[in-house]
């Protein structure tokens, strides 16, 4: 794996780096989207909301909810439209501070090198665990093979280089600093 690390230079590793921990986030956000998309048309989903329907129901502190059908079919669509939107906004609002800190990392803030660090680790682990879940329903998990190999080297990257992007980011503080 040495050999690997000393033909590629530090800001090749960086774009390298990047790629695959965006990939694992679209691969992450695939895995979640799937399984809320599969919940939501489940006969699990309609009970529970026919559930919360028999407690808005029955307590009187809900009453402004009242105003709304439960027993209307239709309903259950409006609850899936708002939720869609929802998980929706959260997952650009997840892939957008994810790249805030890729950014943060290419132009070498330290915080961002042990984000990333987090994340390498985080993502093989969380890869390992959906392997090991072993449900292959969806092609997603057949990815999650090859992420948990990207997130693993890339994990041993970013440790072998440490040494290289402290140095840098000395190198590049110094010569701001530097009289002109």
């Amino acid at each position: 794996m040495n050999k690997i690390w000393q033909k590629l230079s530090l800001q090749q590793f960086k774009i390298i780096s990047i790629l695959g921990l965006f990939a694992g986030d679209i691969a992450i956000c695939a895995y979640v989207y799937l399984n809320l998309r599969h919940f939501w048309n489940s006969p699990l989903f309609a009970q529970s909301l026919q559930q919360a329907a028999q407690i808005v129901n029955q307590n009187p502190q809900f009453a402004d909810a009242a105003a709304f059908d439960f027993s209307d079919p239709s309903y259950m669509g409006y609850m899936v439209n708002i939720m869609v939107n929802v998980m929706w906004k959260t997952i650009l609002v997840a892939l957008a501070i994810q790249i805030i800190f890729y950014l943060f990392y290419y132009f070498r803030a330290i915080v961002a090198y042990w984000y990333l660090n987090l994340i390498a680790w985080g993502g093989f682990l969380t890869s390992l665990f959906i392997l090991v879940k072993g449900s292959t329903q969806y092609g997603v998990y057949y990815y999650f093979f090859f992420q948990l190999l990207v997130y693993l080297i890339l994990a041993l990257g970013l440790i072998h280089f440490k040494g290289a992007y402290q140095a840098a980011r000395l190198a590049a503080k110094n010569k701001a600093q530097a009289p002109s």
